[in-house]
């Protein structure tokens, strides 16, 4: 077969980049090894007066590496030694490529020596990319990380980076420093990256793990585990649509106080100064106070880290009291102070002198003011059920003396059982919050039991003259659509108090158990249980779950509750399923839209259910509480109804 003629095309478009330096590492005290970013001629590779280390001068000899039809690298013997440790810089002048293009000077950093080992706040944080602003892929999140010190260079193939959920990883597996005072960039995407940030430093960590916007906490640490830097940051720090920068390199990691949004116009200062570059000089300051029940507490918060030295007792001055012990607990920022009496009910001011920070930063002074409004209100049982046929725990609401909690006296319980023949008591802090009785008569099982409580006291004084609850031994009900709703959702508490779910039981003469029902959010796979003990749900009365016993118990004293731990509701809303043996037994997707119209701030109050038999996701079967409190946690809501919603 003879073709007559057949033709394609092809395009060239002639290369008029010079070469440059792609790279250089050291191989001993007196040689280095070059590679460039495309083929030279060998003849401009091999001349040594073409190479010069700042400090040492010109190399003696130059053995070229060839391939591509030129030299793609080559080896520099020096006659002086490297003097380490300490980054050199290598300039080339000359070099030339195949298609003729001279580049008049390329450079490229070494470092020759042995690394220092960081020790913690040696290497921070220094900016954190979680949230890329608009224009940019996802997955162009980064942190950029600094080296405090003056004198000292480290390996990042020596550190490795974490979040707070995820496996420590390696940084790099090739050794590569980190000079005095030098910033890098570890991230995802290095093309997405360099798009964003061109001509910055980066290294893509394998494995980089996905930066939260909510919360998170990336981490710097060594392989043996040394933390040495980690930064717990929220989304109320900054960082919308723009880097979290840090103000002070040497301020405090943990404080909202040393960070901001990015002010830069690329939304971010990779590789150079923050934009909010501010270093602190302003000493600890008190940021709030809260009193514990009794009024013998007083636990202030500061906005950094105090040097230990100056949180005395003679620092804290507090109205109306004096000041006897002061404890300091540097991980939760805070100062429990003694007090040798009481305070008096209402406000109060708390004030601190010569508190010093770690950068020798001194307050003069500082208050914040506190108001207490003594206990009055006797202890209750939070949660009470038999453990065995003899044997039942009870958890109280507070704390109570240890007297009063293990007098057996104190307990009876309906029918034919009497008082326990022995009681156990569970502390905490020298005060009892539970207690384990034991019976000398057996329960009956599926009998319901009325155990009644007299003469607690509180650590406030208070006397419970007495309350009763009802415990079941034995086999519980399992639930089915409608038994068991949801009747009030506090999804945004204020500040120190606690989410809580409160469920109620429909029936008339059903027990569930709060251990054989979970909650989800709509995903099965993450369904936990209400409760780790058998707490039970009598016929007709509510259930109340909460994520935070003692601010639940502070905000709404006296009402029983189960702690579940892992409770989070989303204050944007979400789904609340109840289960029971894996079938939905009440669904609930509640909105903030839900709230009242013409509340400015729905914080600290609940959605309250009109009707326990009404639709659990209609709009007008729901409303904001109209309660004092907030809400009406363990009691019939402030909307309920007998009828349809009006």
């Amino acid at each position: 077969n003879t073709t007559v003629t057949t033709s394609t095309t092809v395009a060239f478009t002639p290369d008029t980049l010079p070469p440059s330096l792609a790279g250089a590492s050291a191989l001993s005290e007196t040689t280095v090894e070059v590679s460039f970013s495309e083929p030279v001629t060998v003849a401009s590779a091999q001349s040594a007066a073409a190479y010069s280390v700042d400090g040492v001068g010109s190399p003696v000899s130059v053995a070229v590496e060839s391939g591509g039809g030129g030299a793609v690298g080559a080896t520099l013997t020096f006659a002086a030694p490297f003097v380490g440790p300490r980054t050199f810089t290598l300039a080339a002048a000359g070099l030339t490529d195949l298609a003729g293009n001279t580049q008049p000077s390329t450079s490229a950093t070494f470092f020759f020596g042995q690394f220092d080992t960081p020790a913690p706040r040696d290497v921070v944080v220094n900016e954190v990319m979680f949230d890329p602003p608009p224009g940019q892929p996802s997955t162009n999140e980064w942190i950029e990380i600094v080296n405090r010190t003056t004198d000292r260079t480290f390996d990042l193939a020596a550190l490795r980076f974490t979040d707070s959920a995820g496996t420590p990883v390696v940084i790099t597996t090739t050794a590569t420093a980190l000079p005095p005072g030098g910033f890098f960039v570890l991230g995802r995407d290095a093309a997405a990256f360099a798009a964003a940030y061109p001509v910055i430093p980066f290294v893509q960590v394998a494995g980089f793990p996905t930066l939260n916007n909510d919360a998170d906490t990336p981490t710097i640490l060594l392989a043996d585990g040394t933390v040495l830097d980690a930064v717990p940051y929220r989304a109320s720090w900054g960082g919308t649509d723009a880097s979290l920068e840090r103000k002070d390199p040497n301020g405090p990691s943990t404080s909202a106080r040393n960070f901001a949004t990015s002010t830069d116009p690329s939304r971010a200062t990779p590789g150079r100064q923050n934009s909010v570059f501010a270093p602190d000089v302003v000493g600890p300051t008190l940021v709030s106070a809260a009193v514990s029940p009794d009024g013998r507490m007083v636990t202030v918060l500061l906005d950094e880290p105090t040097d230990p030295a100056t949180v005395t007792p003679a620092a804290f001055a507090v109205t109306g009291a004096s000041v006897t012990a002061a404890v300091y607990d540097e991980a939760a920022l805070t100062v429990t102070l003694t007090l040798a009496a009481p305070l008096a009910a209402g406000a109060a001011t708390v004030t601190a002198t010569g508190l010093r920070d770690g950068l020798g930063n001194t307050t003069a002074t500082t208050s914040t003011t506190v108001a207490f409004t003594p206990d009055v209100t006797p202890p209750g049982i939070a949660q009470a059920f038999p453990e065995t046929a003899t044997t039942v725990r009870v958890a109280f609401t507070e704390p109570v003396s240890p007297a009063s909690a293990q007098n057996p006296a104190t307990y009876s319980l309906d029918g034919g059982v009497g008082a326990p023949t022995a009681v156990v008591a569970e502390q905490e802090d020298g005060a009892a919050v539970a207690v384990v009785l034991t019976l000398g008569t057996a329960l009956v099982e599926r009998q319901v039991y009325t155990l009644t409580v007299a003469g607690l006291v509180d650590l406030a004084g208070n006397t419970q003259s007495g309350t009763s609850t009802a415990i079941l031994f034995g086999q519980t009900d399992t639930p089915v659509r409608g038994e068991l709703v949801v009747t009030e959702i506090m999804y945004d508490p204020r500040t120190g108090d606690s989410e809580y779910l409160e469920i109620l039981n429909t029936t008339a003469d059903r027990f569930f158990g709060l251990r054989t029902v979970t909650l989800d959010d709509g995903d099965v796979t993450d369904a936990d249980p209400l409760s780790d003990t058998p707490a039970l749900v009598l016929p007709g009365q509510y259930a109340v779950v909460v994520r935070d016993g003692a601010a639940f118990a502070a905000r709404f004293p006296g009402v029983p509750f189960t702690v579940l731990a892992g409770l989070s509701l989303s204050n944007s809303g979400e789904a609340v399923v109840l289960r029971s043996g894996g079938a939905t037994v009440d669904s609930v997707a509640y909105t903030p839209d839900w709230q009242r119209a013409d509340l400015d701030d729905a914080s600290g109050i609940a959605l309250e259910r009109r009707d326990a038999a009404g639709p659990s996701n209609t709009a007008s079967n729901w409303s904001s509480s109209l309660d004092e409190s907030g809400g009406t946690p363990g009691r019939a809501n402030s909307l309920s109804i007998a009828g349809p919603p009006v």
